[in-house]
């Protein structure tokens, strides 16, 4: 199970450090996207994407109550890690976005 401390990938930054405003990541659309000091491109990209997804989650836990639960006990990890993923906090890895792109697609 993945931890904090262990990054699934070399990227330095958090997917939130990506956003003019971090504190939205995950909560809403329209957002601006900015490349910090130590930051790159592809990671820019890759936390955009992140975020797009976490708000098609976030919309989609509202409409049902036991998402979270059932979603990390079907893929197997922790509901903290789901939620420091949909925060922005942690990187999603293959596992992670696969079970959020099952919610978003309603394929749970």
């Amino acid at each position: 199970m993945p931890t904090r401390k262990r990054r699934l990938d070399r990227r330095n930054l958090l997917p939130r450090d990506y956003l003019a405003d971090p504190f939205i990541f995950g909560h809403r659309l329209g957002v601006t996207t900015v490349l910090p000091p130590g930051g790159d491109p592809v990671s820019q990209a890759v936390a955009l994407v992140q975020h797009h997804v976490a708000v098609l989650v976030r919309q989609e836990q509202q409409l049902e109550r036991f998402t979270a639960r059932r979603t990390t006990a079907r893929f197997g990890f922790s509901k903290q890690y789901w939620s420091l993923c949909l925060l922005g906090y942690e990187w999603m890895g293959e596992t992670v976005l696969a079970a959020a792109v099952s919610v978003a697609l309603h394929t749970q």
